[in-house]
C-alpha cells in the first residue's frame, strides 16, 4: 500500500504560488494539516485564505528565505519532528547565454534549489524518528534528467537534486521513510519573473506547451499513493529522456533548438 495523505501533516515549500499551492490545496482536500513555507508573506496569506474556502484544516505559515541557511537553521526542531510527510518543491530559474548570465545569479539558483533542499532535508532527517511512516518528495525537472542549453544554472541545480535524491533513497531503504523525485515539465507558474522573464499564458501556444499546477499536484498525490519512487508529468516526456540517453547526438541537435524555443518563450518583461 501506498503513502496516504489524508490526515499527515505535510510541509510544503514554495507553497504562496503556482505548483506548491496547487499540492497544498490538494492535501487539503484529504484532511491534511499543512505547514507552508516560502519568502512571500503576502502569497502565503493568499494560499491560507484559497485553502480555507475549500476545506477549514489548521495551516502553519512559515516565512523563511531558503537562501539565507541561517533562516532555515531557525525552523524549530519540534515542528519538523510532526512532519510527515516533506515537499521540496520551492525553486527559482532563469534563461539565457550562460555567458551573459552573472555568478551571483548562478550562486542564488544553487543555493536556493539544490543546497537548500540538501539543508532542510537533512534538519528533518535528524528531528524525525526514522522507524515512523513518513515520505520526502523532492521537486528536480525535466531539465534535471536531460540538460537544457540556456538554461545552465537551473539545469544543473536539479540535476544535482535528481543525483542527490537517488542517493538519499538508497541510503534510507532500511527506514520507514519513503523518497520520491519529481520531474514536472513546463508548467503555469511564475517561473524566471524573479530575472525579468515571464510567459504570456493568454497566448494560447503558452498554455498548451504549460501544464497547469494542478496537473502536477495531482501527479504528486497519485505517486505517493502508488509508492512511486519517480514521477515524470507530463508521462510522455519519459521519450524525450529515453532519446536523451539513447541517442545523444540525436539529443544534441534537438536540444539546442529546444533551449533557444525556451528563450524565446520566456521573454523580458
Amino acid at each position: 500500500m501506498g503513502y496516504q495523505v489524508a490526515g499527515k501533516v505535510v510541509l510544503i515549500t514554495g507553497a504562496a504560488s503556482g505548483i506548491g499551492r496547487a499540492i497544498a490545496e490538494h492535501c487539503a482536500r484529504t484532511g491534511a494539516t499543512l505547514v507552508l513555507l516560502d519568502v512571500n508573506a503576502n502569497g502565503l496569506d493568499d494560499t491560507r485564505e484559497a485553502i480555507t474556502r475549500i476545506r477549514d484544516t489548521h495551516i502553519t505559515p512559515l516565512v523563511c528565505d531558503l537562501e539565507d541557511a541561517e533562516q532555515v537553521r531557525q525552523i524549530p526542531d519540534a515542528l519538523l519532528s510532526g512532519v510527515d510527510l516533506l515537499i521540496n518543491n520551492a525553486g527559482i530559474g532563469s534563461y539565457g547565454p550562460f555567458v551573459e548570465r552573472t555568478f551571483e545569479e548562478c550562486d542564488q539558483i544553487t543555493r536556493v534549489n539544490y543546497l537548500s533542499l540538501v539543508q532542510l532535508t537533512q534538519r528533518y532527517l535528524a528531528a524525525r524518528d526514522l522507524t515512523r511512516a513518513s515520505a520526502i518528495v523532492n521537486f528536480s525537472s525535466l531539465v534535471g534528467l536531460m540538460e537544457l542549453p540556456f538554461m545552465s544554472a537551473y539545469s544543473a541545480s536539479k540535476f544535482a537534486v535528481s543525483a542527490f535524491t537517488r542517493c538519499l533513497r538508497l541510503e534510507l531503504a532500511h527506514t520507514n521513510v519513503h523518497v520520491m523525485t519529481v520531474y514536472p515539465g513546463p508548467a503555469r507558474t511564475n517561473f524566471g519573473q524573479q530575472y525579468g522573464h515571464y510567459v504570456d499564458f493568454d497566448n494560447p501556444r503558452n498554455r498548451r506547451s504549460h501544464q497547469p499546477p494542478e496537473r502536477v499536484a495531482q501527479a504528486v498525490i497519485r505517486g505517493l499513493a502508488s509508492q512511486r519512487k519517480t514521477v515524470i508529468v507530463p508521462r510522455y516526456f519519459a521519450a524525450a529522456v529515453f532519446v536523451r540517453n539513447t541517442f545523444p547526438r540525436l539529443y544534441d541537435l534537438l536540444g539546442l533548438r529546444i533551449g533557444a524555443a525556451v528563450v524565446k518563450t520566456g521573454q523580458k518583461a
